[in-house]
């Protein structure tokens, strides 16, 4: 699989990601050999957020993830968050905080590889989510 360059970083990821929006649709087999085919095809890049189907997506990835018997340090997974149904956006560093411990918990995983603003705010406090994000990274 080809890789590419991150941003700025020095850190390569695959240039083809398996997205997990409508996982919620599928059943935890389903959705597990969606992750092996994926895998099997070189990509280890998962990608997901918070809001794909209400929380239900990254449960059924977790679920599945465990059926595959894919060891986690294999995959870089990212996630993103900032959309809140109703009130479109928070990416308040308690927002940010608490829907990182939402997604590890649903997706039952212990980190991150990459967290990302859905659709960033022009308003947001960047000094607050910079907050947030080097909580994240300690």
């Amino acid at each position: 699989m080809k890789q590419i360059k991150m941003g700025p970083s020095t850190l390569s990821i695959p240039a083809m990601a398996l997205g997990i929006m409508r996982m919620d649709q599928k059943s935890v087999t389903e959705a597990a050999d969606a992750i092996s085919a994926a895998y099997g095809e070189g990509i280890n890049f998962i990608d997901s957020a918070d809001i794909y189907g209400g929380g239900k997506s990254e449960t059924i990835f977790g679920q599945a993830l465990k059926q595959t018997k894919i060891s986690r340090d294999k995959l870089f997974i990212q996630s993103k968050t900032g959309i809140v149904p109703g009130k479109r956006y928070d990416f308040s560093k308690k927002h940010i905080l608490t829907a990182v411990d939402g997604i590890l918990e649903r997706m039952q995983i212990d980190y991150l590889d990459s967290l990302v603003l859905h659709r960033p705010d022009i308003l947001m406090n960047p000094e607050e989510v910079a907050e947030a994000f080097d909580t994240l990274q300690a």
